[in-house]
C-alpha cells in the first residue's frame, strides 16, 4: 500500500472533523423579511422603497445584497442593506429607488454572506407591483390567514387580504381586471361561508354568475384561465376545499342563465366605462 495514502486518510478525517467542529460553533442563520414600503409603484414615478429584514447569524460586513431577479432567472445586485436598528434587533435595511417605464411585477431577493458558511444565505423571492395608479395593500396575513374558513379581511372590503394581494400582483396593469376579480373573490367568499345552507348557497351562486359575466366582459380572451388561477389562490386550505365541495353539492340541478355579451358589463358592481384600463 502507498505510504502516502496511509497518512492522507487520517489527516483528511482530522481536517473534516475540525471543519465540522468549526461549522458547529456557528449559530443557525435565518432571514425574516419585513413588508416592503411601498409594495406598489406607479409607472414613471421615481419611488424610494424601504426593504428591510431581520437576519440572524454572523453576517459579514457589507454582505447583505439586494438582488433583482430577471425573467430569465439571472440576478442583478441593486445595492447592499446596512445595519438598521429601526428594523429590529439584527435588522438591516435599504431605501432603493425604482423608476419603472411600464406596468408589471419586480422580483427581488436578499443574498447574505455568513461568516463560516461557503454558500450565501438567500431569502424567499418577494414582489413589487408596478401599476398605473397608487394602490395600498393590506399586510400579508401569512399562516394566520389560513387559520379559519373566512380568513382575514383587515380593510373590510369583502376580499380576503391574501387574495387582494394576489389580484394586485397578478394584474397590476389593469384596474378593470382587478375590480372584476374582486367581484369574483367576493362571490367565492359568499359561497364558502354559505356552504352549509342551501338557500344561501343559491344566493351565492347568483353572485358567482354575475361575477363571471363581469369578467367575461372585461377579459373575454382569457376568462377561463383567470378564474381557474383565482380559484387555486382562493381555495388554499383543506377546510376551504371541503366547504367548496359542500357548496357545489347544494347546487345540484340548479339552472342559471347568462345575459347577452353586450349586456355583461351591467353585471359588474363598478362602472366599467369609468375606468381607464
Amino acid at each position: 500500500m502507498n505510504k502516502n495514502l496511509i497518512w492522507t486518510i487520517p489527516v483528511l478525517v482530522l481536517a473534516l472533523g475540525g471543519a465540522a467542529w468549526l461549522y458547529g460553533q456557528n449559530p443557525p442563520s435565518s432571514i425574516t423579511l419585513r413588508q416592503p414600503q411601498p409594495e406598489v409603484l406607479v409607472v414613471n414615478l421615481p419611488t424610494p422603497v424601504t426593504i428591510s429584514a431581520v437576519i440572524s447569524g454572523d453576517v459579514i460586513s457589507g454582505g447583505v445584497n439586494l438582488l433583482r431577479i430577471g425573467v430569465n432567472g439571472q440576478s442583478t445586485v441593486l445595492g447592499q442593506l446596512s445595519p438598521n436598528v429601526s428594523a429590529g434587533a439584527n435588522g438591516y435595511a435599504i431605501a432603493q429607488t425604482f423608476n419603472e417605464p411600464g406596468t408589471g411585477t419586480i422580483t427581488l431577493q436578499l443574498s447574505i454572506a455568513i461568516r463560516g458558511q461557503l454558500r450565501r444565505l438567500t431569502s424567499k423571492p418577494f414582489l413589487l407591483a408596478v401599476s398605473t395608479k397608487a394602490i395600498t395593500l393590506p399586510p400579508d396575513p401569512g399562516e394566520a390567514g389560513k387559520a379559519t374558513l373566512a380568513g382575514i379581511d383587515s380593510d373590510k372590503d369583502g376580499v380576503r387580504d391574501d387574495v387582494q394581494r394576489y389580484i394586485v400582483f397578478q394584474h397590476p396593469e389593469s384596474e378593470k381586471t382587478r375590480e372584476a376579480m374582486k367581484d369574483a373573490a367576493r362571490a367565492l367568499q359568499a359561497a364558502l361561508l354559505a356552504s352549509n345552507d342551501k338557500n344561501l348557497s343559491i344566493t351565492a351562486s347568483a353572485l358567482q354568475t354575475k361575477a363571471a359575466n363581469c369578467l367575461a366582459y372585461v377579459r373575454p380572451q382569457d376568462i377561463t384561465d383567470i378564474i381557474a388561477a383565482l380559484q387555486v389562490a382562493f381555495i388554499n386550505t383543506e377546510e376551504r376545499f371541503q366547504a367548496t365541495n359542500v357548496y357545489s353539492s347544494q347546487l345540484k340541478g340548479l339552472v342559471t342563465t347568462s345575459p347577452r355579451p353586450t349586456e355583461r358589463k351591467f353585471a359588474c358592481s363598478f362602472n366599467v366605462d369609468g375606468l381607464g384600463n
